[in-house]
């Protein structure tokens, strides 16, 4: 067990940098993604579900440039990437699509609280994602 920790102490000390960029960016993505949702459903008054398509597309698209070309600087195809990145944002949208209806139909969670939870769930599992599958150079 031991053994596990340290290996996992210094694989997170050796990524450091790559997993603060990934924060740095991530925060953003979440900003631009919250942001839109908020305009799109208070200024334009679209259905929220509406609203959080638009918003997880605008957050998506720059969480992706911004990873490939900062977080992971990663010289790999692209088009390969993008595909491998679309799938993963897709099982993304449908899971943060399906906890967003759990959480407001059935516990009557506020909106905005419901999809930042959601995406700090999805958060922790798509570093790994990307670094050894999206962006992984092969």
């Amino acid at each position: 067990m031991k053994k596990h920790v340290h290996f996992a102490v210094l694989w997170i000390w050796t990524e450091r940098l790559r997993i603060a960029r990934y924060v740095i960016t991530g925060f953003s993505a979440v900003a631009i993604d919250a942001s839109v949702y908020f305009f799109a459903t208070r200024a334009l008054h679209l259905n929220v579900y509406a609203a959080n398509f638009l918003s997880v597309l605008a957050g998506g698209s720059f969480a992706f440039i911004s990873n490939k070309l900062w977080s992971f600087q990663s010289q790999g195809n692209t088009l390969r990437q993008s595909r491998r990145f679309l799938g993963l944002f897709i099982f993304n949208y449908v899971f943060q699509q399906w906890g967003f209806y759990v959480a407001i139909r059935y516990l009557h969670a506020y909106d905005l609280l419901a999809k930042v939870l959601l995406i700090g769930l999805m958060v922790s599992w798509n570093f790994l994602i990307y670094k050894y599958w999206v962006y992984a150079v092969e």
